[in-house]
């Protein structure tokens, strides 16, 4: 798969427009099958799920601006994953030579990655500790931690929808 796949690269627009761009190389992928319900009566479209809002954009100067190009379904078990992993970079008591923990001291110096999502002096600090959207976080955004808070409440979330995401699958591979 290529960018011209599904981008006229002479108009910088698709070549079709919604689930047809899909479609017209998944046509297994019928809509009843695919999806539940209730994503049907609110329209959701394959790319709410299989490319939600990405962290970086092109040109780095807005976060959360364009959608991932991975299109694998990303769970929230693996947001919360990397949830678990930075944690600990943001407690008292991390090692203070780790990258990670200079990141997030470069974070909270600052202090405005997350006021505007317009490009702060330490967005390349700030977006070391955005967590990772998943498939459900582009519509489900309260099972979605805040950024740049890291605490038992905002992981909670992720576990919420975890579960959320397991009775879709339940639901729909039946």
């Amino acid at each position: 798969m290529k960018c011209s796949s599904c981008h006229n690269p002479h108009s910088q627009g698709m070549k079709l427009e919604g689930d047809a761009q899909c479609i017209s190389c998944h046509a297994d992928k019928s809509a009843a099958e695919h999806k539940m319900n209730i994503h049907q009566l609110v329209g959701a479209a394959c790319t709410d799920c299989h490319m939600p809002w990405s962290k970086r954009s092109r040109d780095r100067s807005r976060r959360y601006d364009v959608r991932s190009h991975h299109f694998e379904v990303i769970s929230p078990t693996e947001s919360l994953g990397q949830y678990d992993y930075l944690y600990p970079f943001t407690q008292d008591g991390a090692d203070p030579e780790h990258k990670m923990t200079k990141s997030w001291a470069a974070v909270q110096k600052i202090g405005i990655c997350y006021d505007s999502w317009k490009y702060p002096p330490n967005t390349k600090e700030c977006t070391d500790f955005d967590v990772m959207p998943n498939a459900c976080s582009s519509c489900h955004d309260k099972e979605f931690p805040v950024p740049g808070k890291f605490d038992d409440i905002e992981r909670n979330k992720l576990i919420e929808g975890e579960s959320r995401f397991q009775r879709f699958i339940d639901a729909t591979s039946k």
